[in-house]
């Protein structure tokens, strides 16, 4: 019987941790390894194959074989939307939707528990921790304990410990799409009620791995001190989407610039996510995140939101009031998300199916006319990952590698900005 031990051996774990506590003799603990924190299998292990069967990393096929369609998803409609209190939307990572979701929700008693994140120190893992309407408090919303996202692979095991033990609550849970898929794995092969989960799934462009804590540490602020916390997206110094704020043991806070986030993305990100199709979090209730559809909309921003099931509906329908919305179509969500770059992920899920030599199937096969250039491509991917995986002990090479790639970017960005000079000239 398969473990996610062949999982972690192939370089597919996402360490969502959903696995850890499905098993029935306490088996899987999680070590970091390359930046990523994966799953270990101890001798205790009895072959009982559950774990295997709730990752999300394989056995993830879609209901619809188009792979547009597929990255779609089953939707009943889409709003861009933003929350009507203000302090919300401005200490969010854009509007502040699931925020104000969570909060009415919970105060209003339709759910007993949300699972959220209340950490903003990646040095060690990440998890969900469990809160209700007391514990989750807002009334010092300046904390920004709750409202943003973490861009970091995230454990769900305290939630899969409690839902198995505890059926009859009523949970809320924020998760990227591949603990979704992981989650929704859950609640099949254990027979819980699906009825009781709401699932907010945030969109999801590839998250980075553990060792760019390291990589901030030493590149920006080698004379600043000791990093205690960090967030990837903050409005504080230039509103959405964000810069990046940093602080200190000392109490000192920093900002930089959000290019750099974006520049070393290639490198310092889980290898799964490298396959993903799936950025619109299509087996949600509720899928959302930054709308990029109308970047000029508002200096806070607001969020690009998919109801996807009866139960987004509903829930739609009962914290409509306290959200300011507008109807979209889903098409322009797909082109502000940027479609293309998952299309290339496809292609590199069957180029890795074909070294596993199909042990694996982290897609289902889908209609799709092939990219003869993706082989090469593929290599370079890897290749990148390579070099932030076994950070820091390669400093200068990826220093050498983030310098090249940004002055191609930098060369790319001056020849588009000449072209488009060009044409205003000859119009």
């Amino acid at each position: 019987m398969k473990s996610v031990a062949e999982i972690r051996d192939n370089n597919l774990c996402c360490s969502c941790g959903i696995c850890k506590n499905v098993c029935p003799v306490n088996a899987i603990k999680y070590i970091r390894e390359n930046g990523m924190f994966v799953s270990e299998i101890s001798d205790a292990c009895v072959s009982c194959g559950k774990c295997y069967k709730v990752c999300p990393s394989v056995q993830h096929s879609y209901e619809k074989n188009n792979l547009h369609q597929a990255m779609t998803g089953n939707l009943k409609f889409a709003i861009n939307a933003w929350s009507k209190d203000s302090d919300i939307r401005h200490f969010s990572a854009s509007g502040g939707v699931i925020t104000t979701i969570v909060e009415y929700l919970l105060l209003h008693d339709y759910y007993d528990y949300v699972f959220s994140v209340d950490t903003y120190n990646y040095h060690s893992q990440v998890k969900t921790n469990k809160y209700d309407k007391h514990s989750y408090n807002l009334n010092d919303i300046s904390t920004q304990k709750y409202t943003k996202s973490r861009y970091i692979p995230v454990s769900h095991e305290n939630l899969v410990d409690f839902i198995l033990n505890n059926h009859d609550s009523r949970v809320i849970i924020i998760a990227t799409s591949c603990a979704v898929r992981g989650i929704l794995n859950v609640i099949d092969k254990f027979k819980l009620n699906r009825n009781n989960y709401l699932l907010l799934g945030l969109f999801c462009d590839q998250v980075y791995n553990y060792n760019c804590w390291e990589y901030y540490s030493d590149m920006l602020f080698d004379n600043y001190g000791d990093i205690s916390e960090f967030n990837f997206k903050n409005k504080d110094s230039g509103g959405w989407p964000g810069n990046m704020k940093f602080y200190f043991s000392d109490g000192k806070c920093v900002f930089k610039n959000k290019s750099e986030r974006v520049k070393i993305k290639d490198y310092f990100k889980p290898e799964r996510c490298v396959y993903c199709v799936d950025k619109l979090n299509v087996f949600a209730d509720i899928s959302l995140d930054d709308n990029y559809t109308d970047q000029n909309s508002s200096s806070l921003g607001s969020n690009s939101v998919i109801i996807r099931t009866n139960l987004g509906e509903k829930i739609f329908k009962l914290i409509s009031e306290t959200i300011d919305y507008e109807r979209i179509d889903v098409d322009k969500i797909c082109v502000a998300q940027y479609f293309d770059g998952r299309k290339k992920n496809y292609e590199f899920s069957l180029l890795k199916n074909s070294e596993l030599n199909d042990n694996f199937q982290l897609n289902s096969v889908m209609d799709y006319g092939h990219n003869s250039n993706a082989a090469s491509e593929y290599k370079t991917v890897l290749r990148n990952l390579h070099y932030g995986e076994i950070y820091p002990l390669n400093r200068k090479k990826l220093i050498k590698q983030i310098q090249k790639s940004g002055r191609k970017t930098n060369q790319l960005k001056r020849i588009f900005r000449a072209l488009l000079r060009r044409l205003r000239n000859e119009s």
